[in-house]
């Protein structure tokens, strides 16, 4: 009797594990040096262990790194707390082999205590999401205006304003409050 098998065969056990945040597999037994592109507060886990935490997401990676206390430290002793003042600066990040954690032994990422050398891949400003509504686009419009259509400064304009770096995801309610600031000379 001929058995069929009834998905794809793999050979490691990560490879059917996909996780939208990065992992020590994904640095390919490396350090890789990165730009810190913007931080986010998500919700982990469900239910009861629903948890707040920090990611933070790199111009590298699609995906984020959670932060742990630990990287976080890292980073504001290289940058200080201000997430302001650490977007677009770099930092290497290396898989540690023996990283703590739920009581267990474990591969992980850690980031290295000091500021990377060398020179920089200059940021490319990614193009903005377009605007869904039209508060979105009059604070687009506003904001390039103001910033005189350079768009890696409309990002940097949008998120000291909004705390996002894309246009679609400003509500209403925030855009409209944005566009009144910014026409009152704010």
């Amino acid at each position: 009797m001929d058995s069929q098998p009834y998905g794809t065969p793999i050979t490691d056990l990560d490879e059917g594990a996909e996780s939208p945040f990065l992992k020590v597999a994904d640095l390919k037994n490396q350090d890789m040096t990165v730009t810190i592109r913007r931080v986010e507060k998500q919700t982990l886990g469900r239910g009861a262990k629903a948890e707040q935490k920090l990611v933070v997401f790199f111009d590298e990676f699609q995906k984020g790194m959670v932060l742990n206390v630990t990287n976080r430290n890292t980073i504001k002793d290289l940058y200080g707390s201000t997430v302001a003042g650490f977007i677009g600066k770099r930092i290497t990040i290396w898989p540690k082999p023996d990283v703590e954690y739920e009581g267990r032994i474990k591969p992980g990422l850690r980031i290295r205590p000091n500021i990377p050398t060398g020179t920089p891949v200059p940021r490319q400003a990614a193009a903005p999401k377009l605007a869904n509504t039209a508060f979105q686009s009059l604070v687009m419009e506003l904001i390039l205006e103001k910033v005189n259509g350079d768009m890696t400064l409309f990002e940097d304009e949008l998120f000291r304003r909004t705390g996002t770096r894309t246009i679609a995801d400003v509500d209403d309610a925030l855009a409209l409050e944005v566009a009144q600031k910014i026409k009152a000379g704010g």
